[in-house]
């Protein structure tokens, strides 16, 4: 694994260094980036799973490789964001026990509440949506760590109130019901304050997915969806920016020149892409905007082909399909609950942002994991990779002293 990662790493700068004739300085980001994996995968010792991490670090490097190319400046932070969010992995892999978080369950979800809030009151405006936190010179996006909080939240709840394991029913209470209704709810009506839509879809699919899990019934998948869509009406309604996106989803061909010239671009580029890709550093995905955050997995279209697109959807296949093995492995209904939550928020956020880029749904401004450039969204993944690790380590929780 670490010769062909290394090879891929090493040989992909190498071509864009030479086409593009950037620094020979800058050849050293593949050791470099081969020499925090190979630490990390160390250092993880027994705990490490090798298909997890293999998927994980190929989609980093793809994505290393990408950002290298269209914004070469970013390339060193993106490196440091990487070696802090292996640091994160291998602290959060050290878990020792994950019965706490049935005692600070509620206190974990009003900690995910206040993060919201926070954004609305202080946090700064982007694409219409006000999104971002600053904490000195230090700013993030709170959601990314909200969809963890309402994970833990939600296992230790629905480990309490679910009957059976690991599917179950849910009693027809307020007492049942109303904590983690109300959860959802103030998580929705601030998002919705917040304006960031595509954040609200995503911790919708998390709340669905858990209940799911939870109980097993396809009632709370079309219950989800209906008030989903009754959201996204509304919010057509209220917000210019979301119409204006609903309306470049629908036909981007008629706003070239202005709205739709991101979304027809992204378009272009997957065209021009064709099988096999134009080659590294051959492409012209610079034209796309955004195209190392919100649109990176069309520029890896674009420049490596359907070869390198698919490429980066079975990473995530394989990374999605070990984590619910893992989770199915767990024989306590608090583990496997929180290792398949876990594991939902990759696949949910792979699912949204790759149907807004290929235009399969309205864009929504989210980042790919792993791939996108970030460093709250990049180090928040690993932490999720990290938690995994470590619940799969941990002994059942109904065995284990808080």
């Amino acid at each position: 694994m670490w010769v062909s990662l290394g090879g891929a790493a090493l040989l992909g700068i190498a071509v864009v260094n030479v086409t593009l004739h950037r620094p020979l300085l800058e050849m050293l980001y593949g050791p470099l980036l081969l020499l925090a994996f190979a630490l990390g995968a160390f250092l993880l010792g027994q705990k490490r799973d090798k298909v997890l991490l293999a998927a994980t670090f190929f989609l980093t490097t793809v994505g290393f490789i990408e950002i290298y190319r269209l914004k070469p400046e970013l390339a060193a932070k993106q490196l440091l964001w990487i070696a802090l969010g292996i640091l994160v992995m291998l602290i959060a892999s050290a878990l020792r026990s994950y019965r706490w978080i049935e005692r600070y369950k509620y206190l974990l979800g009003t900690a995910g509440l206040a993060l919201l809030a926070c954004t609305i009151l202080f946090g700064r405006e982007v694409g219409g949506a006000k999104a971002w936190l600053r904490v000195g010179i230090w700013q993030f996006e709170p959601v990314e760590i909200v969809k963890v909080l309402l994970v833990l939240f939600l296992a230790g709840y629905l480990q309490e109130n679910v009957s059976a394991k690991p599917f179950g029913k849910l009693p027809l209470s307020w007492a049942a019901w109303g904590p983690v209704l109300l959860m959802w709810g103030l998580s929705i009506l601030l998002l919705f304050l917040q304006r960031d839509l595509g954040a609200a879809l995503l911790l919708t699919g998390i709340f669905t997915a858990m209940l799911y899990l939870a109980t097993g019934q396809g009632l709370f998948v079309g219950t989800s969806i209906f008030f989903t869509g009754l959201t996204v009406l509304a919010s057509t309604f209220i917000f210019a920016h979301v119409r204006t996106r609903i309306a470049i989803w629908l036909n981007p061909w008629d706003k070239l020149s202005g709205n739709g010239y991101q979304i027809g671009q992204a378009l272009f580029a997957l065209a021009a892409g064709g099988f096999s890709g134009r080659g590294l550093a051959a492409g012209d995905p610079g034209f796309v905007p955004a195209a190392h955050t919100d649109f990176i997995f069309v520029a890896i279209a674009e420049e490596l082909g359907l070869l390198g697109a698919v490429s980066i959807l079975a990473a995530f296949l394989f990374l999605v399909a070990r984590g619910w093995q893992l989770a199915m492995e767990k024989n306590d209904r608090l583990g496997f609950l929180l290792v398949s939550g876990l594991v939902c928020i990759f696949a949910i956020q792979a699912l949204i942002i790759i149907g807004g880029a290929i235009k399969v749904i309205p864009l929504t401004g989210i980042t790919l994991p792993f791939v996108s450039y970030g460093g709250s969204s990049l180090i928040t993944n690993y932490l999720i990779l990290g938690l995994i690790l470590g619940i799969n380590n941990c002994r059942p929780a109904d065995q284990r002293d808080y």
